[in-house]
């Protein structure tokens, strides 16, 4: 690039500037607007670069979200380039709870099959599988860890007993209508 000026005396004067570079600004992503748990935080990561400015005025490349509110950074790379993004925490979601029965019965020789009330994305019972639901042929406290689909963790837990249970049922060798002997 080249400018030349001539003053009001007519004197004239010219530059070059030669660009040998062109970098890209550097990519920051946090997220798309969504919800925050109830009790939870949530990380916001603005990248690998040079600097960090958030909203509050801290420079760290992390920020944990507690609430609510319009989020935003501006990063700044080796080369000077910036560029920003903001997020919209738009909504505090319960987590989910009471999904489960709070006490089940079990006939000995039976296989009881615990499940939740509703279907959710992910699953953690305590004895360590990650179905939607488990078999049980014994009886004692089972719990239930489940992820929704806002990314929202919650627990139950339900109790299950044993009870006596009638097998078969009982034929008479000997009858008579009128209940005569």
């Amino acid at each position: 690039y080249s400018v030349t000026g001539i003053t009001a005396e007519g004197c004239k004067y010219s530059d070059t500037l030669r660009i040998i570079a062109v970098w890209p600004k550097p990519l920051v992503e946090l997220g798309t607007d969504s919800t925050l748990c109830a009790g939870g935080s949530r990380m916001l990561v603005a990248g690998n670069h040079t600097s960090y400015l958030w909203q509050d005025g801290s420079t760290v490349p992390t920020y944990t979200v507690l609430d609510k509110g319009l989020y935003y950074v501006q990063v700044t790379d080796d080369h000077h380039c910036s560029a920003t993004d903001t997020i919209d925490i738009n909504t505090v979601s319960l987590p989910p709870s009471g999904f489960l029965k709070s006490v089940d019965s079990l006939c000995i020789y039976e296989q009881l099959r615990l499940s939740p009330r509703n279907s959710y994305q992910s699953y953690l019972w305590n004895i360590g599988a990650v179905s939607a639901s488990i078999p049980v042929t014994t009886p004692g406290t089972y719990i239930l860890e489940v992820t929704d689909s806002k990314g929202c963790t919650g627990s139950d837990t339900t109790l299950v007993v044993a009870k006596e249970c009638l097998e078969g049922f009982f034929i008479p060798t000997a009858f008579t209508p009128n209940n005569d002997k």
